[in-house]
């Protein structure tokens, strides 16, 4: 199915943004380059935007642009987290002492750890989705070690792409499935959807804090 798209004038209009607001985000790479689709129309050659992704993109620009800057906005919603010197070393010790994650979350994982302190990006972030699965109360502990395995195993997959994490139980036995975010998704009804976790939105988040509060070895 085509995507639903907006002309840049009613972009302007429905987002309340000016001409220069809009360019000025296009060249801190807040919004991408290939987000602006030029078309012909009967008045000649005009812009047009995915309305969903430019819409819900210039919201969440609004949200944060008075606790970050337009420079840390672009590394909030940048997937090439290896380009961004930000994102290369992130300090356990600092997760924990501004409460990204928990106590219980590192001992849950401490195999994984090895007591390191300087953790890469895809470790630290899986920690701080182990972090919410634990605070949610919806799964047990054995439930968590299940997930983080699943996690450890496609934390490639799941960084650079926009994924869903389902956790559902049926008869006692809980099963974990990472889906791509606009893939469909059926359960047979004995199944209970315990857990429907955006892995994107989660990792926006994740960044915002640690470009908020630090982190960065």
């Amino acid at each position: 199915m085509d995507q639903e798209l907006i002309s840049k004038k009613d972009l302007l209009h429905e987002a309340d943004i000016s001409y220069g607001q809009l360019y000025r985000w296009k060249r801190k790479q807040l919004i991408p380059e290939e987000w602006f689709i030029r078309k012909s129309t009967f008045t000649g050659q005009e812009t047009f935007f995915p309305r969903e992704k430019i819409l819900e993109r210039i919201e969440k620009i609004k949200q944060h642009k008075d606790d970050l800057s337009l420079d840390n906005l672009a590394q909030l919603f940048t997937k090439k987290i290896d380009e961004e010197p930000h994102f290369q070393n992130i300090s356990l010790s600092h997760l924990l002492s501004n409460e990204m994650i928990s106590q219980a979350t590192r001992d849950l994982c401490q195999l994984e750890l090895t007591n390191v302190d300087t953790l890469p990006y895809s470790q630290a972030f899986t920690l701080f989705v182990i972090e919410e699965i634990l605070s949610s109360g919806s799964c047990s502990l054995e439930e968590a070690k299940l997930i983080l395995t699943l996690l450890r195993d496609q934390e490639e997959s799941f960084i650079q792409k926009p994924y869903v994490l389902f956790v559902t139980r049926k008869l006692g036995v809980a099963t974990a499935i990472l889906l791509h975010q606009h893939d469909e998704v059926h359960f047979d009804s004995a199944s209970k959807i315990i857990m429907n976790l955006s892995l994107d939105e989660l990792q926006e988040r994740f960044k915002q804090q640690l470009l908020t509060h630090g982190g960065i070895s």
